[in-house]
């Protein structure tokens, strides 16, 4: 739907962008990113971690795959000590994570926050206990998705419209389809709801949404060669679904 502004944009921004959603720190908890600090707080609770940090095996290394695991932020299809690094790092203030990894995916015990309880979890199913109440590593059941998934399309800034149909697991509720969400998106990507594939709606908008519900059918176009995100969010601006980087080719 051409120009078509959703009032949500702050609360999407804000998830991605603003303080992170726990309590302040308490005296037990560490304040900083170092190393050791992460060490120290899993040493306190019995649980051994290894001496040095883990390597990457972050967005860079993310697969296309139909399906998300609980614990595993980098989409790399296993839970690793580095997604327990990259919690961790988020829950001592740096927030700019939320942009690069699936943060939902580290909500362990699906309170729908990130918190410390979360990073207790993850450390004990890697390195202590090994028990996993939470299904640590287990598909996550999607509350809305895109059929195809985004990361199995390939765009290029020919404007030529791609088809989805949305899946929302509440049948009655309608969700908002954005394209172009994030300040760090590079405005490449146009969207529509039409029934059948519209014309050439290019140039991109930032912040383009539409409303729709489970099972409507969408069309997403590439305008400009860059990287875009993708959300699905419910009415009250909470985050269902998510791709934050869909890369847009140029045109041949």
């Amino acid at each position: 739907m051409r120009g078509w502004k959703i009032a949500l944009l702050a609360v999407l921004l804000a998830a991605c962008t603003d303080e992170p959603r726990h309590a302040p720190l308490s005296p037990l908890e560490p304040a900083n990113s170092d190393y050791a600090a992460l060490v120290n707080w899993f040493a306190e609770r019995g649980i051994t971690l290894p001496a040095t940090p883990p390597s990457p095996d972050g967005p860079a290394a993310k697969a296309a795959q139909d399906e998300r695991l609980l614990g595993d932020a980098s989409g790399n299809g296993s839970v690793t000590f580095y997604d327990l690094w990259v919690l961790f790092r988020y829950l001592s203030g740096e927030v700019f994570f939320a942009q690069h990894f699936d943060m939902d995916a580290l909500d362990i015990d699906r309170d729908g926050a990130n918190d410390w309880i979360d990073l207790a979890l993850l450390g004990d199913f890697l390195f202590g206990s090994g028990e996993n109440p939470h299904g640590i590593g287990q598909a996550m059941e999607e509350p809305a998705s895109l059929t195809p998934h985004s990361d199995t399309v390939s765009f290029v800034a020919d404007g030529a419209w791609k088809r989805f149909t949305v899946q929302v697991a509440e049948e009655d509720s309608s969700v908002v389809v954005v394209v172009n969400g994030l300040s760090l998106d590079t405005v490449s990507l146009e969207i529509s709801a039409r029934a059948e594939a519209p014309g050439n709606y290019c140039p991109a908008e930032r912040n383009d949404g539409v409303t729709a519900s489970d099972g409507d059918v969408i069309w997403i176009a590439g305008c400009s060669e860059g990287n875009s995100s993708i959300f699905i969010l419910a009415q009250d601006g909470t985050i269902l679904w998510s791709d934050v980087s869909v890369p847009v080719g140029p045109s041949q």
